[in-house]
């Protein structure tokens, strides 16, 4: 099954990397971070869904709020992009996001929009044409690289005016159901290219963005990761459901951090592993 944990002990984690770390030397503290229960305007923090570190910003998506809120480095500033209600402007259900230069675009499954945002400014809504994921996605120029919901693609890009286009095919399953559900996956933009991070599944695939598999990194050599694979294995045998393996990610220079889940008597998700993007080697 896939496990519920606190997303807001996550942003703390992945806000201190993103600050902190640097192409020469990445230390990760085994302490917390920081802790928030309020914002600085005083309004209790909900549900964080998704972060992201961008030109000293921190954009939080909280979907109890169902706004998305912008803050500096030291976590003081506080600037609302939208809010929850139903016109054009606003949010009814959102659950991904991505910054772009001064733009902000949120997917809103609320009617399957994506909806732009140009330095705090609604812009314009466009209607998602696939059945796209609650996970990191990016966008390049006019082009959208989007996770989706499909036995047979995991990965498509499209302009949102244009038939999207399969980058990548799923590992299939033993049926279309645990297909789908086992493909889900991050994606983040990394040197012209693009990062596939699966969040049941232990590879990292960095591909063009015509496609094109540049090179697929595998995790199990990772003692981590040999462990979880192990217990899933075992333990998985819901159809719709599945085990973790790589929670969430980010990227400090030519290192891939995953944030990773401990499986076992007591379900922990305090463990980053550091994946080099240059070279040949694989996870530590």
């Amino acid at each position: 099954m896939k496990p519920l944990f606190p997303l807001g002990v996550i942003a703390g984690i992945f806000l201190w990397m993103a600050i902190s770390c640097s192409n020469q030397e990445i230390v990760i503290q085994k302490k917390s971070v920081y802790k928030m229960s309020v914002y600085p305007d005083s309004s209790f923090v909900g549900d964080i869904k998704a972060l992201q570190f961008h030109d000293s910003l921190l954009y939080f998506l909280d979907i109890n709020r169902r706004s998305l809120l912008m803050m500096d480095r030291n976590l003081s500033a506080l600037h609302s992009v939208s809010r929850g209600g139903r016109a054009q402007e606003e949010l009814l259900d959102p659950f991904s996001f991505t910054v772009s230069g001064d733009s902000v675009f949120i997917i809103d499954f609320g009617g399957f929009k994506m909806k732009s945002f140009h330095n705090g400014v609604f812009v314009e809504e466009k209607t998602v044409p696939v059945n796209t994921r609650d996970q990191r996605f990016v966008k390049d120029g006019n082009t959208f690289f989007l996770p989706i919901r499909d036995a047979e693609a995991s990965v498509v890009k499209t302009t949102l005016t244009n038939l999207p286009i399969t980058l990548l095919q799923t590992e299939k399953f033993f049926s279309p159901m645990k297909t789908v559900t086992m493909n889900a996956c991050h994606i983040l933009s990394y040197r012209q290219n693009l990062i596939i991070v699966p969040e049941a599944l232990p590879w990292v695939k960095i591909i063009s963005e015509d496609g094109e598999v540049v090179r697929t990194i595998d995790l199990t050599h990772s003692a981590l990761y040999s462990r979880n694979i192990s217990f899933a294995q075992k333990a998985d045998r819901d159809e719709k459901g599945f085990y973790v393996l790589n929670s969430d990610i980010c990227i400090a220079g030519d290192v891939l951090l995953i944030l990773i889940p401990t499986y076992g008597e007591r379900y922990t998700c305090n463990r980053i592993v550091s994946v080099s993007l240059s070279g040949n080697s694989d996870a530590k």
